[in-house]
């Protein structure tokens, strides 16, 4: 059996002593470079690997074309076959109704009844705000990657919309859920002391932080109050 060529090169055809002088890369026909991605195949091969080996070529050849070593860009006379569009897979409907049941929150539950209903992308939900839907018409503007366009939703979608926001009017329709901060400002025998939790994402998430501010004989209750006050807004 004989082997692959390992290089372009070792594929094309061998000089005669009459055109020894002549570049092979100009002088080999188009069906050479067709045989040379055939010997290249591996065992297990899809039409896009016969793709990629003859867009590899193409870029090769007009590489050469410029530098003008080659009159013509001979795998461009090469075509391969018409690549086979398979459908997505898609979830069935109790599929998705199970996915839907699974949500734990208004925020998440809303989340999957948009997406179900819409068909928007995750970077197109982001960008939704809630002043510019339409509960009556039930659309909302969107921004794809070429133009806005407006999408609609159903009765179902609208419901779990409307729960969500609840009262809110303005900003992104989806944001995150952050736990309220929890601060006590009190007490011991000789000073005053705050404690709050940190609920930025990190490593201490959740975290409780204790801050010293000052002592009870010194200090009156305004000034450090006021300061814990401060201190956990910067926290947030």
């Amino acid at each position: 059996m004989q082997s692959a060529p390992e290089t372009i090169t070792s594929a094309l055809p061998q000089p005669s002593a009459a055109s020894s002088g002549k570049n092979l890369f100009a002088t080999s026909p188009q069906w050479t470079f067709g045989d040379f991605v055939t010997d290249m195949l591996p065992q297990r091969w899809s039409d896009d690997h016969v793709t990629h080996r003859l867009s590899a070529l193409r870029s090769f050849f007009d590489f050469l074309y410029l530098g003008g070593i080659v009159d013509k860009v001979a795998p461009r006379f090469l075509r391969a076959r018409a690549r086979v569009r398979k459908l997505p897979k898609v979830l069935t409907r109790s599929q998705v109704k199970n996915l839907i049941a699974t949500a734990d929150n208004a925020r998440d539950r809303a989340l999957l009844e948009v997406f179900y209903a819409t068909g928007c992308r995750v970077g197109e939900m982001t960008r939704i705000r809630v002043e510019q839907i339409d509960f009556r018409r039930r659309c909302f503007p969107v921004a794809g990657k070429r133009r806005e366009r407006l999408v609609y939703f159903g009765s179902v979608a609208a419901r779990a919309i409307r729960n969500y926001i609840g009262r809110r009017k303005m900003g992104y329709l989806f944001q995150d859920i952050i736990p309220q901060q929890k601060g006590t400002f009190t007490h011991t025998r000789f000073s005053w002391v705050g404690s709050w939790r940190d609920f930025r994402i990190g490593k201490e998430y959740g975290k409780t932080h204790p801050k010293y501010f000052g002592s009870l004989k010194t200090v009156s209750r305004t000034s450090p109050k006021q300061s814990f006050d401060d201190s956990s807004e910067l926290s947030i």
